[in-house]
């Protein structure tokens, strides 16, 4: 929609995932746009905005609004293998001495070094 958009300068157009919030994925949507004057430069930020809201209900999706709701109900309790599994490796780092808090050392950090791959499988951008 950016790049489509009269408006919009095509560099650096951009929305992308930037974060969590205490209630939220935050988005950070970016764009230079080609008007010079203020009134105008907020229209076309309430059109960018509007069309934006569009495009996720479009996507079956909504945004969250502020709000608070209580629900009490017996929450679903923790897999007791799992957090068996994990307090087990936890306490193997801690024997072996490799629970590197505050810090990882620089060896361990270069160890981990471009393990993931990126981009990630099946994106347009991977290899393969």
């Amino acid at each position: 929609m950016f790049y489509a958009h009269p408006k919009v300068l095509d560099d650096p157009a951009r929305i992308r995932f930037g974060g969590f919030g205490s209630f939220s994925f935050d988005l950070e949507v970016f764009a230079y746009i080609d008007v010079t004057d203020y009134g105008e430069s907020l229209e076309v930020a309430e059109d960018l905005n509007l069309r934006i809201m569009d495009i996720v209900q479009a996507a079956g999706s909504a945004f969250a609004l502020p709000s608070q709701t209580l629900y009490s109900e017996q929450g679903q309790r923790p897999d007791a293998q799992l957090a068996q599994t994990a307090q087990q490796k936890v306490n193997e780092w801690r024997e072996g001495h490799r629970l590197f808090l505050p810090q990882f050392p620089a060896e361990e950090i270069a160890e981990l070094k471009g393990s993931i791959p990126y981009p990630p499988p099946g994106s347009a951008m991977a290899g393969g």
